[in-house]
Order: structure tokens, then C-alpha cells, then sequence
């Protein structure tokens, strides 16, 4: 951008420069006489500067852009600047600034010599540095090269820089070099970025009055820029509001300046008085309505995810340094300062699409659960309050009600705090802890509309040291800071004490929970195409407080591990995915049967395969032992999880590391680490399995080119073969038939093939899904930030939602399988032996002969060597014994099969079918006691009924008789009907008896 001026050498810039410097010597010399030759060694102390790279000095913004070069988001800094050659820049602007800042810019060679006598004559009478008379080129060369120290000392080397610039550049390019880097504040630097920032538009588009106010803000950037922020709640009446900023995180209203308003009439004036503009410009730039114009905040705009944003970031400032040769200092220089163009991989609709899924997460996930009173997916425990505890029943989050007013600031009940006789305050409260010198409010929560927990974090309070200590009877904050402090509480009417929120910050609009991350990698490349670090708040988005839980926050990985740590070293080292495994109890060092599995029971010998898609916890930690730590350690290594060189570049934690607290121990194969992996060493690791056995370092970027167009980095990324492209395929198939179990399921593609393992810690408090398709690798996690917090249960929701964010991904993408490299066979097997099957093998009642897939040269040649006996008496023999007594008369499901479970289970089956014929044979005998009985009653039935059907025909033969002589046997009419009917109520009686 800045070029020597044509026709004009080094040698003669140096003669110009040796001969105003010895003039100012001598006029030194002559009027204040030693301090002449103190402006020799004044001079021999100023920096060396290069002429040919002054462009280079120049901060300016980097740019990530896409794979075709076109612009994405400017790199987000703490100093906003967008370089703008001269010629873009409206000649009223420079007009304005060379009127204000250095009148008879055009007339010398870079120090005004009647400025700086002037200057001279009031600093002398002052007896110090009142007045600079800096000209634009001594302000560029402050700038780039010295500090704002008020002393001769700069003064003298600001001279003699401007003088180089000046005759090196030239005066255009000096004035254009100032124009990029001058002050305006706000967080601008350069007329550009002021423009964007105040006005919301390019320098070619403002007016007069505009660019004359610009212009005035130079003299004092703090004092005079054109807004100024304040706290919504401090806003006055008096103020006028001309917009809203977000800084750091927070929401701002900006209020007008109204002395930038008077130093802008002072510009017109100058302008007027130098020529620059007429009478009428004056008046008409004069009346025009400034504030009108302010639209602030639009300078920092993201577009780019911020998660994707914080990463791409990092991990050119790391590759700078170990690729490109810079210290850590010049790579972040570089990348905030150096106009930089980073080449992204992202995949811009995917990135959104993911992002719009996070939106969305509660009607995902959630599905309506929970209540206002019971978040969704949270199991904790509560006080008497309301207020969430942990497991020693410390209070972790207090409710919103409990911590906070209505204004927002943290209440502390009466009875919860003293005053102290010497004016000091003892609090007694679990709302606040030390640490260090630090006063820790407490974490409040509160249940959104779709009842999602809610955690809103409270900044701590630091304390002078000695003024807080820590008693018996609670935290003791001395009357020194409260005297320092008068405004640090108020006690309100109900007595409660409330903290003024000026001395902490309250993340109001809190972070919802549970959290999720999300990697994307194109794995045939190592290209991450989309990141999500979480659900994120507004601060995340706009890039402020990023909390990255794909790429910074370790968890557990649980059964993730399998695969890397356990199986894929198996099969690269002697195993099959038909190798059978026992599953029986496993003891630990301790003597203590250890690991349980997921489900109650053992099952016994199963292959690999199996232990794979059941996700057996003995069989992995059996494996592990047999591969051995050392083995592993090294597929870990390729797989990029563990830094060999660099032992604070990853989470794996060695035993050289730490000796006693590490991860090298069996637990390790259940993914139980020291401190856990991310997101993105997860998925990256099982993307070399997707990519044929082959590690490809993930990046967010391909190429970064300096502001010149040179190229710093080109694919810089490392390369590892882990396996071979056979053990990889096997690897893949194995996961490819996990998905046909358990939550797995909800991951299948109708089209697509898809491979992955699950993943759940303890007490689900992470659960993990990571697989891949022949087109991407996905990571997806889920769990709270807080980790003593955990989910209420696991219904596969990592695994739904990684089914949703995969069907996203390939969304009209062609149906494939995973590739078949050459050398797979396929093998008839016994999947208790991993060998040849024999006759006993598919005796077998439970199918165990299976196709299994081989890398070729791995398929088995000897028969199965765990089945035994013949047609209809075959049965398992264990390679290693195992005894049930020994193991407190713990029968795996497969001791039926074996000789001496069949034995045990075939007496059991005698004992069952004695049982069996005892119990018939006491029924039969009951059946026929109750048969006879029926008999006897039917016999006693039919006797009362002959007897009843008797008296009957004596009745009836009494009444004929009654009907020919009814006078003569009155009486014994009588006595036979009461005979009869005593007879018919006794035979009833029996017979209710009998039933």
C-alpha cells in the first residue's frame, strides 16, 4: 500500500535528515547550550525502523473467508480497523483533519519548524509539556514506534521518525498511512472503521459535518468520542439516547457527546479559515443534525458462529507457531493485527442449519417434560427451599426468589449477617464462600417457559488482601473495605441486606441446561465442516464469554472409549470380530469383583462382536488387560488423543505425568478418566476409523495467506495411519450392527449406512453418541455444565439427537454404504471359539455359527475348540475354567451349556420333574378324594330325594283319603303334614352341607 517516493534514494533521504538535524542541534546548542548535545544521544536511542515495510507496521482487521476467497466475518479484535487506500477517502475528510491537526501539513518535510518554536518558547515558560505542535507525521510515528510519554526525550525521536516517514513515503502516503491508524475511539482504528462504527456506513459516504466531526475527535479519543456508554438504569433525562452497543457481553445505551459536537464546530472554523470550504459549506455542515446521523454497533456483526469463530482462531494461532516458526506472541499479533486471510472449511449451511437444530433443542428433546417445578431431565435434590444441593447436601444453585430482588441484586436475609461493633459486617450466610481473596456469590436458577433448567452465574467480588478472613463464626469483611466501599450494601425495609450489583456482575439471561455439543468432520479430509459448542446465550453468539463444550471441555467419555482403547488395538493385534470373550465375574487388584455391567448377570462367553454391540463392560476391561495399557496407549496416540510431545496439548494424563492419579488402568477401557476428552478428540479419532484406518488432523481452515497474499500455511495437518484399511472396515461393520441395539437404533439412516458407538458415565451424567456414514463423522454429548448435576435418566437422547443432526447433514446426499476395501473375507464361523465350526457348533441351540467378516490372513483355519460331544449331547467347554463357588455361585448364562452345568442343570431338571410328578400325583390323589365325595353326596342326594318323593305319596294319598272321609281323620291329616315338612328342611340342610 506504501511505496518509496520514485527518484529519491537512501542516501540523499539521510543527508536531507542529517541536515535539519544539525540545524536543531545548533539552535539548541546555541539557545539552551548542553541540552544540544543531549538530543545526540536522544537520537541514537530511537528505534531502528524498516522504510520498505512501513505498511507492515500497520495493525490491521484479518478476514476468514470461504473456499472461494469470498469474505465470511473479520477476525473479531480489541481494535476494530479496516485499511482504505487514499483515494477512497472524501477530500473534505483529509481537508478536515490537515486543518485541525497540522495546517501547513503540505509545506514541510514532516516537523513544522515554526510549530516547534512556538511549542519550544510556552513548554520553556512552563517548565514542562504543555503544548506538542506534532504534526501528522510525528503522530504516525508516535503511533507505530513510541509511547504517549510527555518528555523531550519522545519529542526528539518523534522529530526524527517523522522526518524518515516523511521522505520515505512521501506525504500522501504519511497522510494515508495516519488515516488507517489514528485513534478515534470507540475501539476504532482508521477513518474507516470510525465511519462503520459511529454512522454505519463507508468513508466515501459521509457528509461535511460528518467527516468534520471525525476529524475533531483526534485531540482526545476518550473525551471526545462521538457517544459515550452508559448502564440502561443510569440513563438520565438530560441524556440523549442516540442507540444501543453490546460490549463485552453486555447491553449499553449510548448517549450523545456533546463536546464532540463543539470541537466539530471548531473543525469548520479551521476549515473555513485555511480555505478548505466557503461561508455557505459552514453554514449548511453547521446545521446539521449529528446525533440524527449515530447509528452505532454495527461494526462487529457476526455472521460465522462464534463457536466455529473461537476455533478457527486458536488453531492458526497454534499451527503459526509450530508450523510457521513464530513465537505465540507474533502468531496472536499476526492474527489480531496482521490482516491475515484464513481460508475456512466450514460448511455455511450446515454450520446454520445445526445451529437452528440447538434452537430448537427443547421441542427436540424435551418433548413437553418437566414442569415449572421440576425441570426436564434434571435429577437433583432439594432443601426445604427450593434451592438444589449436591450429594453432601450443600446448596449449589439457590432458587431465583431465594438470591435475587426484583432489581437484580443479591439479597442476604437479616438473620443471615451482622454488624460488627467496629462497623464491619459478619456474614453467616451459605450464599458467599472465600476463595483466596475472593468473596464467591453463589449460582442462582430459574425454569424457563419450556422447562429447561436455567443456571445464571455471579461474578465474584475481590477483596483487598487482609480486609476478608474467614472466622468460626463466618466470613469477616473488615470496616476498612466497608469504609472504602460506603455504597457496598443498603439495608432495606424488611431489614435484609442488598449487595450493590456495581461491585458484581449478574448473567441475568442465564445458560439453559441441559447443555450439548456437536463436531462435524469431513473425515476423508479432516475438514470440520460444522461446530456447536452448546446451547448458547446471546453472549456466545455474539462471541463474547464463549464456554466452547465441543473443543475445551473434557468429559468422560464412557463406552466411546471402547472402540480406540480396547477393540480396534484387538483387532490389530491377533483378535477377530469372532473372537469369543468371557463374560464371568472380573476381580480388580483390591480383590473386588469389579466392573458391573450395564444390565444384571453375565453372560458368558460372547464374540467380540457382541461385546461391541452389548457394550459389556467385563469383556472390554478383560480385553485391555489381554492387549495390554502399552498397546493402546499407542493406537491412542495415533489416534490423536494422546500428545506425546506435548503433554499439556491433550486430557490424557500419563503416569509421568502424574504417578498416582492417571489414566493408565484398566478403567480406561470404560472410558473412567482423570480429566476426559472433548468433543472433537472424540470425533476425530473415530473419524480415522471412517477414513479407512487413516488419522487426518481435524482443521477448520485449509490455507492462511499473509495481507500480502503470501501463503503462511497450506494443509497443515498431520497424518497417521492407525490401522490397516481391512481392520478398519471390520472396526466399521462391528459398530455398523451396534446401531441394531438398544437406544443405538434411533441412529439409522433409511439410505444411508451409519456406524457409532454410545456412550453413558455414571448416573448419567454424560451420554454420549458418535458415529459416522461414508459422507461425515458426527460427535454429539449431552449432559449439565455442572457436573454434579446429573440427567434423570437415559432414554438414548444423545443418540435422537444425533439421528436429527445426521439426517440434517445428509439431507440429499446419494445412498451408500461404506466402502469394502480389497482383502475382506467372509467365513462361516463359531462365534463362541472365532474358529471353524464343527458338527457340536451348530448343535448349538443358540445359533452361534454366524458369517463373520476378516481382514484376509486373520479368517481361522483350526476348528472350534470350545464345543464338545456329539449329536444331541454337545456342550461348551471354557478355554478358562470357571467355578461358580468360587465366585459366590455366580452362574454366567452359558453354564447350561456347559458339562458341568448341563450336569447341575439336568439334576435340577430331575429335582424339577420329581417336583413336578409328586405335585400331580397329591392332585390326583385330591382329584379323587374329591370325586368320592361327590359320589357319597350325589348317594345321600338320591336317598333324601326317594325319601322326600315317599313322603310325597303318603301325603298325597292322606289327602284322598281326606277327600272320602274328611270329618273322621282331621287328626291325622294334621300330623302327617307336620311330619313331611320337618322331614323336607332337614334334607335341605344336609345337602348345603355337602356343597
Amino acid at each position: 500500500m506504501f511505496k518509496f517516493k520514485k527518484g529519491q534514494g537512501i542516501n540523499r533521504s539521510h543527508r536531507r535528515i542529517k541536515n535539519f538535524l544539525t540545524g536543531l542541534i545548533i539552535f539548541f546548542t546555541l539557545v539552551i547550550g548542553g541540552l544540544g548535545l543531549a538530543v545526540v544521544g536522544i537520537i541514537k536511542d530511537a528505534p531502528d525502523i524498516d522504510m520498505a515495510n512501513v505498511s507492515d507496521q500497520l495493525k490491521q482487521t484479518s478476514t476468514i473467508v470461504n473456499q472461494d476467497g469470498e469474505i465470511i466475518e473479520n477476525v473479531q479484535t480489541s481494535e476494530y480497523r479496516e485499511l482504505i487506500s487514499l483515494d477512497k477517502i472524501p477530500q473534505q475528510l483529509t481537508d478536515a483533519f490537515v486543518a485541525v491537526e497540522d495546517e501547513r501539513f503540505y509545506s514541510h518535510s514532516g516537523v513544522d519548524p515554526l510549530g516547534v518554536m512556538r511549542a519550544v518558547v510556552d513548554n520553556l515558560k512552563a517548565g514542562s509539556i504543555v503544548q506538542g505542535a506534532s504534526t501528522i507525521a510525528q503522530q504516525l510515528a508516535r503511533n507505530l514506534y513510541l509511547s504517549t510519554d510527555q518528555n523531550f526525550d519522545r519529542k526528539i525521536k518523534e522529530a526524527y521518525l517523522a522526518l524518515q516517514l516523511t521522505e520515505a513515503l512521501g506525504q500522501d502516503g504519511v497522510l494515508e498511512a495516519y488515516m488507517n491508524r489514528v485513534y478515534l475511539g470507540q475501539n476504532a482504528y482508521g477513518v474507516q472503521a470510525a465511519s462503520k462504527i459511529y454512522f454505519s456506513k463507508d468513508i466515501d459516504e459521509i457528509t461535511l459535518a460528518e467527516a468534520a466531526t471525525l476529524a475533531g475527535i483526534v485531540k482526545s479519543p476518550t473525551n471526545l468520542a462521538l457517544y459515550r456508554t452508559k448502564s440502561p438504569g443510569d440513563v438520565s433525562d438530560e441524556d440523549t439516547v442516540v442507540g444501543e452497543v453490546r460490549l463485552n457481553g453486555h447491553n449499553y445505551t449510548a448517549i450523545l457527546n456533546n463536546n464532540t459536537l463543539e470541537r466539530q464546530k471548531y473543525v469548520l472554523s479551521k476549515m473555513l479559515e485555511t480555505g478548505k470550504i466557503d461561508q455557505a459549506q459552514f453554514e449548511q455542515a453547521s446545521a446539521e443534525d449529528i446525533a440524527s446521523s449515530i447509528d452505532p454497533g454495527r461494526q462487529s456483526e457476526k455472521i460465522l458462529s462464534a463457536y466455529y469463530s473461537d476455533l478457527i482462531q486458536s488453531q492458526v494461532t497454534s499451527k503459526l507457531v509450530q508450523e510457521g516458526g513464530y513465537t505465540e506472541e507474533e502468531a496472536k499479533n499476526m492474527l489480531v493485527n496482521g490482516g491475515i486471510k484464513i481460508y475456512s472449511s466450514v460448511d455455511m449451511d450446515l454450520q446454520k442449519e445445526i445451529e437452528e437444530i440447538y434452537n430448537n433443542f427443547s421441542s427436540y428433546i424435551l418433548r413437553g417434560r418437566g414442569s415449572s417445578s421440576r425441570p426436564a431431565l434434571l435429577n437433583y435434590s432439594a432443601d426445604g427451599n427450593g434451592n438444589i444441593t449436591n450429594a453432601n447436601n450443600e446448596v449449589i444453585y439457590f432458587q431465583r426468589s431465594q438470591m435475587i430482588n426484583s432489581q437484580g441484586r443479591v439479597v442476604i436475609p437479616s438473620s443471615q449477617f451482622e454488624i460488627t461493633e467496629d462497623g464491619g459486617v459478619l456474614f453467616k450466610t451459605n450464599r458467599l464462600r472465600l476463595n483466596g481473596n475472593q468473596l464467591d456469590i453463589v449460582d442462582y436458577y430459574s425454569v424457563n417457559n419450556n422447562n429447561n433448567l436455567v443456571t445464571h452465574e455471579v461474578s465474584k467480588i475481590t477483596i483487598p488482601n487482609g480486609q476478608i478472613t474467614q472466622t468460626d463464626e463466618g466470613l469477616k469483611l473488615d470496616r476498612n473495605y466497608i469504609k472504602d466501599n460506603e455504597d457496598f450494601y443498603t439495608i432495606n425495609t424488611e431489614g435484609n441486606m442488598v449487595l450493590n450489583d456495581a461491585y458484581y456482575i449478574v448473567n441475568t439471561e442465564g445458560v439453559p441446561q441441559p447443555q450439548a455439543s456437536t463436531v462435524i468432520i469431513d473425515h476423508k479430509n479432516g475438514a470440520i465442516k460444522a461446530v456447536v459448542g452448546g446451547r448458547s446465550s446471546q453472549d456466545e453468539q455474539q462471541g463474547y464469554n464463549i464456554y466452547n463444550r465441543a473443543t475445551k471441555i473434557p468429559r468422560q467419555p464412557g463406552s466411546t472409549m471402547k472402540p480406540l482403547a480396547v477393540y480396534t488395538p484387538a483387532l490389530a493385534n491377533g483378535y477377530t470380530a469372532a473372537s469369543g470373550i468371557d463374560d464371568v465375574p472380573f476381580y480388580n487388584n483390591e480383590g473386588e469383583r469389579w466392573p458391573n455391567n450395564w444390565y444384571n448377570g453375565y453372560k458368558g462367553i460372547v464374540s467380540l462382536r457382541e461385546s461391541v454391540e452389548q457394550s459389556i463392560n467385563v469383556n472390554a476391561v478383560k480385553t485391555l488387560e489381554a492387549v495390554t495399557i502399552p498397546k493402546s496407549k499407542e493406537f491412542l496416540t495415533n489416534f490423536g488423543i494422546i500428545n506425546p510431545n506435548n503433554m499439556n496439548a491433550d486430557h490424557f494424563v500419563t503416569a509421568d505425568e502424574n504417578p498416582t492419579v492417571n489414566d493408565e488402568n484398566l478403567a480406561m477401557a470404560l472410558g473412567a478418566m482423570t480429566e476426559g476428552l472433548t468433543n472433537l478428540e472424540l470425533t476425530a479419532a473415530y473419524a480415522a476409523l471412517a477414513n479407512e484406518g487413516t488419522y487426518v488432523e481435524p482443521l477448520t481452515f485449509t490455507k492462511v495467506e499473509d495481507s500480502k497474499g503470501n501463503v503462511l500455511l497450506d494443509h497443515p495437518q498431520k497424518r497417521v495411519q492407525v490401522v490397516s484399511p481391512q481392520t478398519a472396515f471390520v472396526m466399521t461393520d462391528i459398530l455398523r450392527t451396534s446401531v441394531n441395539y438398544n437406544y443405538a437404533v434411533s441412529a439409522k439412516h433409511h439410505s444411508i449406512q451409519v456406524a457409532g458407538k454410545t456412550g453413558t458415565t455414571q448416573g448419567n451424567q454424560d451420554l454420549w453418541f458418535v458415529g459416522y456414514s461414508p459422507y461425515y463423522t458426527i460427535g454429539t454429548w449431552m449432559g449439565f455444565d455442572n457436573q454434579q448435576l446429573k440427567l434423570s435418566y437415559n432414554g438414548g437422547e444423545a443418540v435422537d439427537f444425533w439421528g436429527i443432526i445426521n439426517d440434517a447433514a445428509l439431507a440429499n446426499k446419494e445412498a451408500m454404504d461404506f466402502r469394502e476395501p480389497n482383502g475382506i473375507v467372509r467365513k462361516q464361523v463359531c462365534t463362541l471359539s472365532g474358529k471353524l465350526p464343527k458338527q457340536s457348533c451348530y448343535n448349538d441351540p443358540r445359533g452361534v455359527v454366524k458369517t463373520e467378516v476378516f481382514a484376509a490372513g486373520t479368517e481361522p483355519t483350526e476348528y472350534c475348540h470350545v464345543h464338545e460331544g456329539q449329536w444331541g449331547n454337545s456342550y461348551i467347554v471354557r478355554p478358562v475354567p470357571y467355578d461358580p463357588a468360587k465366585n459366590d455361585y455366580i452362574y454366567p448364562d452359558d453354564w447350561r451349556y456347559t458339562k458341568e452345568g448341563r450336569a447341575y442343570y439336568q439334576r435340577q431338571q430331575q429335582q424339577r420333574r420329581w417336583n413336578e410328578q409328586r405335585n400331580n400325583q397329591r392332585r390326583q390323589e385330591r382329584e379323587t378324594d374329591d370325586e368320592n365325595d361327590n359320589e357319597n353326596n350325589n348317594e345321600n342326594n338320591q336317598n333324601n330325594n326317594n325319601q322326600n318323593n315317599q313322603n310325597n305319596q303318603d301325603w298325597n294319598n292322606q289327602n284322598n283319603n281326606n277327600d272320602n272321609n274328611s270329618t273322621n281323620n282331621n287328626s291325622n291329616q294334621g300330623n302327617n303334614s307336620n311330619r313331611g315338612n320337618n322331614s323336607n328342611t332337614r334334607n335341605n340342610s344336609d345337602n348345603r352341607n355337602n356343597d
